[in-house]
């Protein structure tokens, strides 16, 4: 790669994690991300596409799946917001695990 972006891209950022312990020993915890939809703000419509990814994403993400399309992760507080000509898709994935894995 030349270390240049190519647009459109996808870029995730993981956030904080937070956890809450079960009397078992179980911990259940909640994963939140903020994925950043950019476009080329010289060659593109960019209010259009952003509209158009932000109605995409809030009509059909609801599952993270795996390599092979099985759902692993309902996704959870999905909002989108742009922010200087970028749009923010945020959520969060809850997971349990037992004390030890």
């Amino acid at each position: 790669m030349d270390g240049k972006i190519k647009f459109p891209s996808f870029f995730v950022q993981p956030l904080a994690t937070q956890t809450q312990v079960k009397l078992s020993d179980e911990q259940m915890r909640k994963y939140n991300f903020d994925v950043v939809y950019l476009v080329d703000t010289k060659s593109m419509n960019v209010q259009s596409e952003l509209d158009k990814m932000s109605e995409f994403m809030l009509s059909n993400l609801e599952w993270i799946v795996d390599k092979d399309g099985i759902k692993r992760h309902k996704v959870n507080d999905l909002s989108v917001e742009i922010q200087n000509e970028d749009l923010h898709i945020s959520f969060s994935v809850n997971s349990r695990y037992r004390q030890g894995n």
